[in-house]
């Protein structure tokens, strides 16, 4: 499935580039790791996205529904409203399904507004 206006991450040498070279944010069910990337080929005008959902959050229905609610995130804040030339990787935790999506959409605005990487225009 892709999404509009982002590139997702997949491969894992990518997620630990993050882990180890970038910001880490949140707390209580959602967690925002950010990096900063300009040596990919796709250059610095792009936003990429990658999401975690471990088994601890639960069975594969209900990481499923967490993965659904994070690419909607993807798509509506960070692909519309994120600073670019950035990676971010959206974190799930056993307290993430509790989470209303109201919620989650209020948290990821408060991470970015946090890291200086929200942008209110287009």
């Amino acid at each position: 499935m892709r999404l509009r206006g982002v590139v997702t991450i997949k491969r894992r040498e990518d997620f630990l580039f993050a882990k180890h070279n970038g910001c880490f944010i949140g707390s209580f069910g959602l967690f925002l790791q950010v990096v900063q990337e300009c040596s990919e080929p796709l250059g610095c005008d792009v936003i990429r996205v990658g999401f975690t959902v471990s088994k601890k959050v639960g069975k594969a229905v209900v990481r499923n529904k967490v993965k659904r609610r994070f690419r909607v995130l993807a798509e509506n804040i960070i692909a519309k409203h994120a600073r670019r030339g950035y990676c971010y990787i959206l974190i799930a935790s056993k307290d993430t399904p509790k989470i209303k999506f109201k919620d989650m959409l209020s948290r990821l605005v408060q991470y970015l507004n946090t890291s200086h990487l929200y942008s209110k225009t287009l």
